[in-house]
C-alpha cells in the first residue's frame, strides 16, 4: 500500500480525543443561490443556469494529418472535430457522449485520436476517410477519473486522478495493467524507453518503466507546484516539456491591499516552462510571467506556446530571447492550445470557439455559456493571481502559505458535496460568515475588487464547482466504513453531508472548521497548516495538533483496522 494513501487517515482519527466544543458561528447568514443570483443579475453580470466546469487545459489536439483538430469540452460531453485547411463557421462533426462522461486529454494517431473521459473511461475514436467524421472504435471504463495519457506503439498508457497507472492494448482497448504509484497523477509522456508521469498538485515528475516501477523521482521543489501540463515533443524523439506555477514565497501581509504579492522571489503569476531531453533537463528554462498557464505545446524550432487563460491571451516563448505575445486576439477564455503546419491554434470558453492563425480560423463550437463568475474566478488580477491560480481546476494547489497573523495556512479546496453554500461558515477557523466575506478578503490579497454583485455571482459559481472523488478501486472499500463509523470518525465527518458537519469547532482552545473528506486522498499536505505530509511523519508528532493523533509511526505499526480505513478514505 502506498504511504501516501495512507496520510488521509490522519483527518479522520479523532475518535481518541474528547468531544470538541461547538464554536461560534452563524451559517443562516449566508445568502441562498437565489437571492446571490438576483443580487448579481440586478447589476447585470450573466449568470449561467450550468456555469462551465473550471478550466482544465489540454482538450485540444491537432490530428496526424496536420489538416484536422480535436476539441473536447468537458462541461458540455461534446468532442468536435475541426478542420485547419478550410474556413469554416462550424465543426465539421460533433460527437455527443454519455451525461458526465467530461472528455478532456487527447492524442494523435494515425487513423484518428485516443481520447480520456474523467467520468470514467478511454475512448478510441477513427476519422473516415475523407476525415469529416468520427466514430468510436472501443470504449473502456476506468475508475478514478482518467486524466493524461500516451501511445507507444500498441501499447496505451492513461495515469488517473486516483493514482494508477493504466496499459492498454490500443488496438481493442483491452487493459493489460495496472499499477498504483501515488494519488493526483497527471500527465504521462511515453519516451522510447520509459514513462514520464506528472503529478499535478506537487509538481513531481515520476520516471517510471512499463512494468510500473518508479525508476527515478523528481520534486518540482518547494514552491514548483501545479504542474498544469507535461507534453512528448512531436518533433523529436525523448524530448518532452512541462509548465508549472511557480508559488511566492515568503510571509504573506495579511493586512495590506495585495498582501499576496508582498513576497516575491519570483512574481505571482509566474510559471516555468521546463524541457527535458530524456532524463535530461535542458539548462534554459524560461520563467515567464503568464497568468494560468494551463497548458502549452512546442513548435519546430524548439520554440514553447504557453497559454495565459488569466489574460485570455497566448504568449510565445522562444527557446532563446524574449517571449513575446502571439498576437492572437480572442473572445472568452483561452482553454487550450496546440501548434502545428497550420500555425498556432486555440480553443476557448464562455465564447466556444476554436481559433488559429492560419486562415483566420474562428469555428464557432457552440451557443456562448456566459457566467460571470466563472470569468472572474479565472480572471488575472493586476498581480497575475486568479482565483484558479491557488484552486487549480476548482480544488486548490496543495501549497502552504504563510501568513503574518495566523501562520502557516494550506490552501482550503473548493468542491463541497452539496455545494460550497452549504459549508458556511467560512474559511480554516469559520470566522468568514458569506462566500461574499471570503471573496472580499482575498480579492483584497490579489489587489483586486468584487461589487457586491459580482462577489454574488463569484459564490455562485463556486457553489457550483463539483468536488472532487477518489477511486473506487484504489484500494478498496472492504471494512473501512464500518472501522470509519465504530471509532467515531463521523461525529464532524457526517457522511450524509459530504463528510462535514459544517461546524465549527473549538479543540484545544483552537477553533477549526470542519473540511470535506470528499477527495481527500488528493490533498496532501493535510490539516489546516500543511503538517501532515505523509502519516509516517504524523505517526512521530505534528507540534500544531494533538487531536487527530496516531500513536505509532510509519506503515508498519498500522493495524488492520487502520489500513482498513485508510482504504476507505482513499475512495471518497
Amino acid at each position: 500500500m502506498s504511504a501516501r494513501f495512507g496520510a488521509a487517515l490522519v483527518l479522520a482519527l479523532a475518535c481518541s480525543t474528547p468531544e470538541p466544543r461547538d464554536a461560534p458561528g452563524d451559517p443562516s447568514a449566508q445568502p441562498g443561490a437565489g437571492e446571490l443570483r438576483a443580487l448579481a443579475e440586478a447589476e447585470g453580470w450573466a449568470v449561467a443556469d450550468r456555469p462551465p466546469l473550471p478550466v482544465f487545459g489540454g482538450t485540444l489536439t491537432i490530428s496526424a494529418s496536420q489538416t484536422r483538430a480535436l476539441a473536447a469540452e468537458p462541461s458540455f460531453d461534446q468532442v468536435h472535430l475541426v478542420a485547419l485547411d478550410a474556413w469554416l463557421p462550424a465543426p465539421l462533426h460533433t460527437l455527443v457522449l454519455e451525461p458526465g462522461d467530461q472528455p478532456w486529454r487527447s492524442v494523435a494517431l494515425p487513423d484518428g485520436f485516443v481520447l480520456s473521459l474523467r467520468g470514467g473511461a478511454v475512448l478510441r475514436l477513427r476519422l473516415d476517410a475523407a476525415e469529416t467524421r468520427l466514430e468510436i472504435v472501443w470504449r473502456t471504463e476506468l475508475p478514478g477519473s482518467p486524466r493524461g495519457l500516451d501511445v507507444r506503439g500498441d501499447a496505451l498508457f492513461v495515469a488517473t486522478a486516483g493514482g494508477a497507472l493504466h496499459r492498454l492494448d490500443l488496438r481493442d482497448g483491452e487493459p493489460e495493467a495496472r499499477f498504483v504509484l501515488e494519488p493526483d497523477l497527471r500527465d504521462v509522456v511515453a519516451l522510447p524507453d520509459a514513462l514520464i508521469v506528472t503529478t499535478f498538485r506537487q509538481g513531481r515528475m515520476l520516471t517510471v518503466s512499463d512494468d510500473g516501477i518508479v525508476l527515478a523521482h523528481r520534486n518540482g521543489g518547494s514552491n514548483r507546484k501545479v504542474a498544469w501540463r507535461a507534453r512528448r515533443s512531436p518533433f523529436r524523439d525523448g524530448r518532452f516539456v512541462v509548465v508549472r506555477q511557480v508559488q511566492p514565497q515568503g510571509v504573506i501581509a495579511s493586512g495590506e491591499r495585495g498582501g499576496y504579492g508582498v513576497p516575491a522571489e519570483q512574481p505571482p503569476g509566474t510559471v516555468e516552462i521546463q524541457a527535458f531531453d530524456g532524463a535530461e533537463a535542458d539548462p534554459e528554462t524560461s520563467f515567464r510571467f503568464a497568468p494560468l498557464a494551463v497548458d502549452l505545446a512546442e513548435g519546430g524550432d524548439g520554440t514553447s506556446y504557453v497559454i495565459g487563460t488569466g489574460t485570455g491571451s497566448g504568449t510565445r516563448v522562444p527557446r532563446f530571447g524574449t517571449p513575446v505575445s502571439t498576437g492572437l486576439s480572442t473572445e472568452g477564455l483561452v482553454t487550450a492550445i496546440d501548434v502545428g503546419d497550420a500555425g498556432l491554434v486555440v480553443q476557448t470558453a464562455g465564447v466556444r470557439a476554436v481559433r488559429g492563425t492560419g486562415l483566420e480560423l474562428n469555428v464557432v463550437l457552440g451557443p456562448d455559456v456566459r457566467d460571470h463568475g466563472y470569468e472572474r474566478f479565472h480572471r488575472a488580477s493586476e498581480l497575475g493571481l486568479a482565483c484558479a491560480s491557488c484552486h487549480a481546476e476548482g480544488g486548490d494547489d496543495g501549497f502552504v502559505w504563510s501568513f503574518d497573523d495566523v501562520g502557516p495556512r494550506r490552501t482550503q479546496a473548493l468542491g463541497v458535496p452539496g455545494g460550497m453554500l452549504a459549508a458556511a461558515p467560512f474559511h480554516w477557523d469559520g470566522a468568514l460568515p458569506t462566500m461574499a466575506d471570503i471573496v472580499r478578503n482575498n480579492m483584497r490579497l490579489m489587489a483586486d475588487d468584487a461589487t457586491p454583485g459580482e462577489a454574488a455571482a463569484i459564490a455562485l459559481y463556486v457553489d457550483s464547482i463539483p468536488p472532487e472523488r477518489g477511486d473506487p478501486a484504489a484500494l478498496g472499500e472492504g471494512a473501512g466504513a464500518e472501522v470509519f463509523a465504530a471509532e467515531g470518525c463521523a461525529r464532524c465527518h457526517v457522511p450524509e453531508s459530504g463528510y462535514t458537519d459544517g461546524r465549527s469547532h473549538t479543540i484545544r482552545g483552537k477553533t477549526r472548521q470542519t473540511p470535506s473528506l470528499a477527495g481527500v486522498a488528493f490533498r496532501e499536505p493535510l490539516m489546516h497548516d500543511g503538517c501532515v505530509a505523509q502519516l509516517r511523519v504524523f505517526g512521530y508528532g505534528c507540534p500544531s495538533d494533538d487531536v487527530h493523533f496516531l500513536a505509532g509511526g510509519g506503515d508498519a505499526a498500522l493495524g488492520e483496522r487502520q489500513r482498513a480505513l485508510v482504504a476507505f478514505l482513499a475512495t471518497l
